[in-house]
């Protein structure tokens, strides 16, 4: 089969369809830990526009141990050719409440290595403490 660029863009507008009604937070991060996508539900549990979310570092949500925690299972997974990790971190939201977030993180396409990763955050919870 054929892929023309305007099978690429249904399929890219197919998915981006799929991932906003999916009901659980979503994001794309580029090399540098910048946000390049955000779904509603992760705006909305972050309590953030997402267009002030996109381009914007992940330590604007996580703490910087769990950044760096972050960066270590990407370098992982990297070097194992593994494609997903879990884990659990500590975040907050814009408000400053502090939140546990358990992630699944996964490398972006490595055609021209590497770009950045996608994670979907689950079991999202309060813990009630406030910056």
């Amino acid at each position: 089969m054929c892929v023309t660029p305007l099978d690429s863009e249904d399929a890219v507008e197919r998915f981006r369809s799929v991932v906003e009604v999916a009901g659980v937070p979503i994001y794309t991060l580029d090399s540098n830990g910048r946000f390049t996508y955000v779904n509603a539900a992760l705006s909305s549990a972050a309590g953030y526009d997402r267009a002030s979310l996109v381009g914007e570092h992940v330590s604007v949500l996580l703490r910087d141990r769990d950044v760096e925690r972050c960066r270590s299972a990407i370098r992982q997974l990297l070097e194992t050719g593994r494609r997903t990790c879990e884990m659990t971190v500590a975040a907050r939201d814009a408000s400053g409440q502090h939140l546990t977030a358990d992630l699944s993180i996964s490398l972006l396409p490595l055609d021209n290595g590497f770009q950045g990763t996608v994670g979907v955050v689950q079991n999202l919870s309060s813990d009630g403490d406030e910056d």
